[in-house]
């Protein structure tokens, strides 16, 4: 991938993430009524006998479970690629999509579908819970797609693999934001949003590889030795 291209997905995941923010402070609008149906839906679905496997899968974005993946999977990478980029930019990317989130959770206090004002209201934008977006959809997103990135590189995965890996990194993601839903943690757009600023925060790191790390971190070929016995 080129870094124009990563700049560019990065870019449209911020514009995204802007948009649906600056929506949801508009009154009835559609985001929030959407939010509004699937939090009703969920409510007189919901499975008790799914709830805990759906915790279980929720857990996959939490940070105290995916962090230490992450770190574990990105430093063997580095191991193998002789350069400690992809644990810098893996953990810089995390550190930037947390601290988006922090900054937009208290500047719009949202409250869960579980504590809506009234039974199953519109949500409310100003009040005392800070959830939107999710910090869980944004771990999910920046962990899984880069520990896919960096292991394509470190054990030059090929096209199919790495595509595969992709498609896996994607289902994971959307299965965090499902069962997060499911569960009434969250809001539909909150686990939106919250995903946007994840794959932004990566691949902004991943433009910052294309463009920087290569030239001179790249992993080095073992360097031949001179045949001086015929000489």
């Amino acid at each position: 991938m080129s870094s124009g291209l990563a700049v560019r997905i990065a870019a449209a995941a911020a514009v995204l993430v802007t948009a649906i923010t600056v929506v949801l402070f508009l009154p009835d609008n559609l985001i929030l009524q959407f939010d509004q149906y699937v939090a009703s839906y969920n409510h007189y679905q919901r499975l008790s006998e799914l709830s805990a496997i759906a915790q279980v899968v929720d857990d996959l974005g939490r940070r105290l479970v995916i962090l230490p993946v992450m770190l574990i999977v990105l430093g063997l990478a580095s191991l193998r690629m002789r350069s400690w980029w992809p644990v810098f930019l893996g953990s810089a990317a995390f550190f930037v999509a947390s601290v988006i989130v922090g900054f937009l959770k208290f500047l719009t206090q949202r409250t869960s579908p579980r504590l809506g004002p009234g039974d199953f209201d519109l949500p409310e934008l100003v009040d005392t819970i800070g959830l939107y977006p999710s910090g869980h959809a944004a771990n999910a997103a920046v962990a899984w797609g880069a520990m896919v990135f960096f292991s394509s590189i470190a054990w030059g995965w090929s096209r199919k693999v790495t595509l595969y890996a992709t498609l896996g990194a994607i289902f994971v993601v959307v299965l965090v934001g499902v069962t997060s839903a499911y569960l009434q943690y969250h809001w539909v757009s909150d686990l939106v949003s919250g995903a946007l600023v994840g794959v932004a925060a990566l691949f902004l790191a991943i433009a910052w590889y294309e463009r920087r790390a290569p030239a001179a971190f790249a992993t080095r070929a073992p360097v031949e030795r001179l045949d001086l016995s015929t000489r």
